[in-house]
């Protein structure tokens, strides 16, 4: 190996390290919808690490710090106290970070509510199955079509398409037509024949095709753009798919969440209404009551008597 072509290697891994960590930088920078990452790399490098600020300044940059990371490894929250109101909500309710971002926007980060979505977990799992199963098999589809080395074309006037190669063309969406091949086109019997499924007109411009210098940059050109189409088309489907992947954790982690949460108010009320019973009611007013009894009549009046009572009066006095 020369040294131009160890320089040459040398240069091409270079700018493939330097291509990653820019990818790397771009994916941190929007997933944590900050610069800050980049700007406190490039600064550290300007003044190093020792560099003595104000301390009200370096907590301000650890703030900063601590929002973006929170945003790249769970959720953009707004600033950092909303953030840390996430943390203490999570841990309050004994639930990871990552449980609670895994529900998207079925969680509402600044009221730490949870909506429940509008299809169950094994309804979106199935929809995901049969979506997954026809992917795979359009997925396969267009991965074969990409093997063909030959161009997929047509005709203007007839809009008869052709598998065109170099030196020889089939008629498509027909399994029992013959070829016609360059070597027979100096046959007029080939021509002519019905067997291709070409008209008189059509494989006589074939024929003039086979015979051109440029029939097989042309070729190439045609499977190069369909190879492209094709392999733009997986990435989409591929794409959806992985799309369609996240919605459904989504709806399963919402699903988790909501079902902890319920369970685990059901049980606490359970231990209410047991720590109620053992020590008896307590001294202040019922919660489950809506309204208190309030006390009839006017404590600084003197008491009246009952009707019964001075009719009984009455009677011994006479």
């Amino acid at each position: 190996m020369g040294e131009n072509e160890l320089v040459s290697h040398a240069v091409e891994m270079i700018t493939a390290a330097a291509f990653i960590t820019a990818l790397a930088f771009a994916w941190i920078i929007l997933r944590s919808s900050s610069w800050h990452i980049l700007k406190h790399r490039l600064w550290r490098i300007a003044y190093g690490k020792d560099q003595r600020i104000d301390k009200q300044l370096k907590e301000c940059v650890d703030e900063l710090s601590n929002l973006t990371s929170f945003r790249f490894h769970f959720v953009n929250a707004d600033h950092w106290p909303q953030a840390r109101s996430i943390i203490t909500w999570s841990k309050d309710n004994d639930i990871d970070l990552g449980s609670v971002c895994a529900c998207g926007g079925f969680f509402n980060y600044k009221k730490h509510t949870i909506q429940k979505p509008p299809v169950k977990t094994s309804t979106i799992y199935k929809i995901y199955g049969i979506a997954l199963m026809f992917g795979a098999m359009f997925v396969a589809l267009m991965i074969s079509l990409a093997c063909v080395s030959e161009a997929f074309v047509s005709f203007k006037d007839s809009g008869t398409w052709v598998l065109l190669g170099t030196s020889e063309a089939r008629a498509l969406f027909h399994s029992d037509a013959r070829r016609l091949t360059k070597d027979g086109c100096s046959l007029s019997a080939q021509i002519d024949s019905s067997d291709t499924l070409f008209s008189k007109a059509e494989a006589a411009s074939l024929c003039e095709f086979f015979s051109k210098k440029t029939s097989d940059h042309f070729v190439a050109y045609n499977v190069k753009a369909q190879r492209i189409i094709l392999a733009s088309l997986i990435a989409l489907v591929i794409s959806g798919l992985l799309y369609f992947r996240v919605g459904w954790q989504r709806v399963k982690a919402a699903w988790a969440l909501v079902e902890y949460l319920d369970t685990k108010g059901c049980r606490a009320d359970a231990g209410e209404a047991n720590r109620l019973n053992e020590k008896g009611m307590s001294k202040g007013p019922n919660p489950l009551l809506r309204f208190e009894r309030k006390k009839r009549g006017n404590p600084t009046q003197p008491r009246r008597h009952l009707l019964g009572e001075s009719n009984i009066a009455v009677s011994l006095e006479e």
